[in-house]
């Protein structure tokens, strides 16, 4: 599975999140500190990290600047117990994929990693299609519908923003 790095100075969070995420079958590193976490982030190469705002030397903030500066593919997901707009949206803005909230619930962090974890394979795999040649060309997205013409708006209206999205959906049944 996944190599997941924990950093957040709450002993508790620490250990409730190794065990729930080990028993999903991820390697699990944890650290107390920012200066601990980016010490194993860099020996240690996870695929996500779930990050603190608040630590003790270090805000989640500077970490996150740090990881991003590295060019690495790994997600980061911030978490916090405090909801503060601005920090939420200067997080976003520095590169971090989901911001959730304490107290945590399992399953909106199991929903959060697997969803980063999926984007990630995808950009993992983009690089592989276009090399072989197997890798759709830009402007063949197809379709006539008007679900389709929906999806064509929506792309048109979101390619002037910076977010990443993914469009996932399941061909309709042909008909006879």
């Amino acid at each position: 599975m996944a190599r997941v790095l924990i950093i957040d100075d709450e002993c508790s969070i620490l250990e409730s999140l190794e065990m729930f995420l080990s028993e999903k079958g991820h390697s699990v590193f944890k650290a107390a500190t920012g200066e601990e976490g980016y010490h194993l982030f860099r020996t240690c190469s996870p695929d996500v990290v779930i990050l603190d705002i608040r630590l003790p030397d270090l805000s989640g903030l500077e970490i996150l600047d740090r990881i991003m500066s590295e060019h690495t593919s790994a997600r980061v997901i911030m978490m916090t117990a405090f909801h503060d707009m601005e920090t939420t949206i200067q997080a976003m803005k520095k590169g971090a994929y989901d911001y959730i909230h304490k107290p945590l619930d399992a399953h909106e962090v199991e929903r959060s990693l697997n969803r980063a974890l999926h984007i990630l394979a995808i950009d993992r795999e983009t690089p592989l299609l276009e090399a072989t040649g197997k890798a759709p060309r830009a402007g063949l997205i197809i379709g006539k519908s008007r679900r389709m013409q929906e999806i064509f708006k929506m792309i048109g209206l979101l390619c002037q923003n910076r977010a990443t999205v993914l469009i996932q959906g399941k061909p309709e049944q042909e008909k006879n």
